[in-house]
């Protein structure tokens, strides 16, 4: 596993709200190998296009890794430790993904983050997401 490089392009920290911040081309160095295991983890818990507690496709297409995926459903949205689509545990989370988000949240000052769940979203042309605000 290679270990989390600092990102080639210059980082910007820029400061949204309180506790809220921007960590702008912080990716950008490890794309390919953050990408490389997006593909291993959808290979066993494929991209899927959930429905809304109302009943509407969503159009963004979602898998998830670690100890929880968030899911939604008729029941509405949650986490859950089990794909519905499989019955098994999601995928575990690749050591190189624990080390990006702590690493990340340390540049933002949350020193304690410890990463237990990872949506991941597929954005294709068409797809949208609707203004929103996650408040778990």
């Amino acid at each position: 596993m290679q270990k989390v490089k600092k990102p080639q392009a210059r980082l910007l920290r820029l400061v949204l709200a309180e506790d809220a911040l921007l960590l702008k081309n912080y990716a950008s160095g490890e794309a390919r190998l953050l990408l490389a295991e997006v593909a291993k983890i959808t290979a066993k818990a494929p991209f899927r296009n959930m429905h809304t507690p109302y009943g509407h496709k969503m159009s963004v297409a979602m898998s998830n890794c670690g100890k929880y995926g968030w899911i939604s459903d008729s029941k509405g949205y949650s986490y859950a430790k089990f794909d519905p689509a499989t019955g098994r545990p999601w995928p575990q989370m690749p050591k190189l993904f624990i080390e990006f988000a702590q690493t990340a949240a340390n540049t933002a000052g949350f020193i304690r983050f410890k990463p237990d769940a990872c949506l991941i979203n597929c954005y294709t042309a068409g797809t949208k997401l609707s203004l929103h605000q996650d408040r778990d």
